[in-house]
């Protein structure tokens, strides 16, 4: 059977979802979160991830900001799902006098495509006080995905970061009166699941209005956009007596069967496929 059509005996639902787990792990003196815009896609249309830190509650009493972070993007089987737009990757918030909002390193791309030492210090601009992250999310980076043809579970995690030399703490927050907290405090993955967004009726909810009229036989039934319909009549019943009727697709919802006039007895059933 065509998985992509029905009659009035099959039906076939599937959705996209994009599913933002939060519980955090580990200490430290930021919380990290990740999200995306929307929370479901078509293939072909694109989103985009950002992810968060903010100063956590236990280093807010001598803490004055965000000063510089460190971290990777984890990703598994992104490349059969989505495809990221690294190009895109930014830094969106700065303090930087000249608005910057590129990262100090975007980071490398490894041998399994995650993207490893993306990192950035926020510039000490003495009039913003309490600085990035205080009291607040702080918008870290960004980046945009692009949902492909390609239906299963990608996930994106974003954790401490590795590789780059002479860089030790993912985080650092300076305190009032010197020194720093250090640590993140991360969440778990962002998971994005791809399938079909075009969902197929239920077949038990599908009318057909049949009714008699000087000119043949009117048939309408409820259209929806994104579907191609087709109605199909019979005379007999018998197998492979099922013919369409002349036009199709019939997505207006309201056709004419001409060629009924006369005929005693004629069946009608509709066909739903996605376009």
């Amino acid at each position: 059977m065509n998985p992509n059509r029905h009659s009035l005996g099959g039906l076939l639902l599937a959705a996209l979802m994009l599913v933002v787990s939060s519980p955090l792990r580990g200490e430290g003196a930021v919380n990290v979160t990740i999200v995306a815009d929307q929370s479901s896609l078509a293939p072909g249309q694109t989103t985009t991830i950002r992810v968060f830190g903010e100063v956590a509650s236990g280093a807010e009493s001598d803490a004055l900001r965000i000063l510089s972070w460190y971290v990777d993007l984890l990703v598994e089987d992104v490349d059969q799902v989505v495809t990221v737009d690294w190009s895109s990757l930014t830094m969106p918030a700065s303090d930087r006098p000249d608005g910057s909002s590129s990262t100090s390193s975007a980071g490398m791309l490894d041998a399994f495509g995650h993207r490893r030492g993306i990192h950035n210090t926020f510039a000490s601009n003495p009039t913003q006080v309490p600085g990035p992250g205080w009291g607040a999310p702080v918008e870290l980076l960004r980046v945009e995905v692009t949902a492909t043809n390609q239906f299963g579970v990608a996930t994106f995690e974003v954790g401490p970061g590795t590789t780059v030399q002479n860089l030790e703490h993912d985080f650092q927050v300076p305190k009032d009166g010197g020194g720093a907290h250090v640590g993140g405090v991360y969440p778990a993955p962002l998971s994005i699941e791809v399938s079909d967004p075009v969902t197929l009726p239920d077949p038990d909810e599908m009318m057909l209005s049949v009714t008699s009229e000087a000119g043949g036989t009117r048939i309408q039934f409820a259209a929806e956009a994104g579907l191609d319909y087709r109605v199909e009549y019979s005379d007999t019943l018998l197998p492979g007596a099922w013919l369409p009727l002349t036009g199709a697709p019939h997505n207006t919802g309201d056709l004419l069967d001409a060629t009924a006039v006369g005929v005693p007895r004629r069946f009608y059933r509709l066909v739903v496929e996605r376009q």
